[in-house]
């Protein structure tokens, strides 16, 4: 039992299990060990199985690539027409960011040299970078047809020509957050505020994590909620929701104490009445259940 109770406070919850249930066998039951029993496990549970990337969950619109993304999501193989659709639509919907990361997902080809000229060289403004692969492309395009005079006369357009980089486009192609933040605030479709939260928060945004930890909360996927609020330096928002995460869900009350802590509001005495009455530090049970109420609700 007590090589149990070092192996939680370790973190080392699937060994601590294990531990327990060794002296279950061996001793018979005991109402402390099995409580035990259930905390480690749950903890062992709780963080096993990565939350994952953040999924599109597109609503429906005229935009073709919400369908797209819908199938994408569901397994299947549309990656070539999803790039199709985001290359079809007018310059101020195009994320320059995600055609750059589809495109990653396929296999090398000549194909993907065409797209990267066209998105960096027209939906960029980036002039001389959509030249450089159509450049390439050409090299490997044998074909004297249609597509190879439809991009030597881009590649004439953007030749010598000097790019506007304090330009929306160039701005959002080359990774600036700021841009990208903008993007969130001015999108009108659900979708398109993530995509651009999501590429925003993968170059550092702080706004990008905020607004995706707000959707988790929203469709209720709460451990991808606390991940992602994380990564905030002020993550006083999403504090209720990581304590009621802690002490009803995981039961781990020494993590949940330390970041009662730090919450600067009326709430704060509530929560460590709450833990420390868990913890058994005190017996004072007076408005406990009320107190549990409050906000198990308040976060239902």
């Amino acid at each position: 039992m007590e090589r149990a109770e070092k192996l939680a406070a370790q973190g080392r919850h699937r060994e601590a299990v294990a531990e327990l249930s060794e002296w279950l066998k061996e001793h018979g039951p005991n109402d402390r060990a099995h409580s035990l029993l259930v905390s480690e496990q749950r903890k062992a549970d709780a963080f096993c199985k990565p939350a994952g990337a953040f999924e599109y969950h597109p609503e429906p619109d005229q935009d073709p690539r919400t369908v797209l993304y819908d199938r994408w999501l569901k397994g299947e193989d549309v990656l070539t027409e999803l790039i199709q659709a985001h290359l079809m639509v007018p310059k101020d919907k195009t994320v320059v960011p995600e055609i750059v990361r589809l495109v990653a997902k396929q296999p090398k080809s000549v194909r993907g040299l065409y797209i990267l000229a066209v998105t960096l060289g027209d939906r960029a403004d980036d002039y001389a970078m959509g030249e450089k692969f159509g450049q390439v492309f050409l090299k490997h395009w044998k074909k004297d047809d249609e597509v190879r005079s439809r991009m030597e006369k881009m590649m004439a357009f953007w030749k010598d020509r000097q790019p506007d980089t304090a330009s929306m486009p160039w701005r959002l192609g080359h990774g600036d957050v700021q841009a990208m933040e903008e993007q969130i605030l001015l999108q009108t479709t659900p979708w398109l505020q993530d995509m651009w939260a999501m590429h925003a928060a993968a170059n550092g945004s702080q706004m990008g994590f905020c607004h995706l930890a707000r959707r988790a909360r929203a469709r209720g996927q709460t451990e991808l909620e606390i991940r992602l609020a994380r990564n905030l330096k002020d993550a006083s928002e999403f504090m209720a929701d990581e304590l009621d995460y802690l002490v009803f869900t995981l039961h781990d009350l020494e993590t949940a104490e330390k970041l009662a802590w730090n919450l600067n509001d009326d709430s704060q005495s509530d929560w460590l009445r709450l833990i420390h009455f868990e913890q058994g530090k005190t017996r004072d049970n007076e408005g406990i259940e009320a107190l549990t109420e409050k906000y198990i609700r308040s976060l239902a």
